[in-house]
């Protein structure tokens, strides 16, 4: 009888704790409009306007390095001093495309007429994405006319002309023969109808481009073992940093393009 009624008083408990959740309203916190999520965040929440502030916060971090370059170039004592001050100003642009600029751009969505300044907000081309990276280092260009540009103009007006080098016939292969031959650098690669960066850096080699169709977009992949690469028929490829003129004016605040 004892048991009877222990059963008795724990099931009715338990239906009275049921019937209080069924009955309790649970308000899940709302995701914000500028919130959404992504594979690569691990299902967390990804906040836009925080991606944003962060992204500007690098920006004017480049400017102000940009500053102090100029400074040291203009009370430099004679040429030896002024190409040091040259020498690393490079590095430091390469370092800060790659680590700081490039990383906020990717799974930024593609558009034929994307031109977005907001690295995940908006929709960016190929050639603009180009065009604003460069401009976001620094390097003072007019990111609009720039990335209306074809691929060999692209690269023409921001390489030298002995850092540029031409494979036709579709010959995938010759064109990595000659990059592993190449010091490490960001290269501007163009293509039959697409442009993008090659980054090689300690020897390794990523291809970063914004491609259609519009769920790709802003891409970081290996370079060997991109499907983009393989398609084309004629490839220019040119070493931006490698050019002494862009790494002057850009310590100097002067316009290349």
């Amino acid at each position: 009888m004892k048991r009877y009624h222990f059963l008795l008083l724990t099931s009715l408990i338990v239906f009275i704790f049921l019937s209080i959740l069924f009955m309790v309203r649970i308000d899940l916190p709302k995701i914000p409009e500028y919130a959404f999520f992504t594979i690569e965040s691990n299902h967390k929440v990804f906040d836009l306007r925080l991606h944003l502030k962060k992204y500007n916060i690098v920006k004017k971090n480049i400017v102000n390095k940009q500053h102090r370059f100029q400074e040291k170039y203009a009370i430099a004592k004679d040429t030896n001093e002024k190409k040091e001050v040259l020498k690393n100003a490079k590095y430091y642009l390469f370092k800060s495309i790659t680590d700081d600029i490039l990383p906020y751009w990717y799974d930024t969505k593609w558009d034929f007429n994307g031109t977005t300044e907001n690295p995940r907000d908006g929709t960016i081309a190929c050639g603009y994405f180009i065009s604003t990276v460069l401009s976001h280092a620094g390097i003072d260009t007019d990111r609009y006319a720039l990335g209306r540009e074809t691929a060999g103009a692209v690269i023409q007006t921001l390489c030298k002309r002995e850092s540029i080098h031409i494979v036709k016939k579709n010959n995938f292969q010759r064109l990595f023969q000659y990059l592993k031959q190449q010091k490490d650098g960001i290269y501007i690669l163009g293509m039959d109808w697409h442009i993008g960066f090659i980054v090689k850096k300690q020897n390794k080699m990523r291809f970063i481009h914004s491609r259609k169709p519009k769920h790709a977009g802003v891409l970081n992949e290996e370079a060997e073992d991109s499907p983009t690469l393989k398609l084309s028929n004629f490839y220019m490829v040119g070493n931006v940093l490698d050019n002494d003129r862009i790494i002057q004016r850009w310590v100097e605040k002067t316009k290349v393009f």
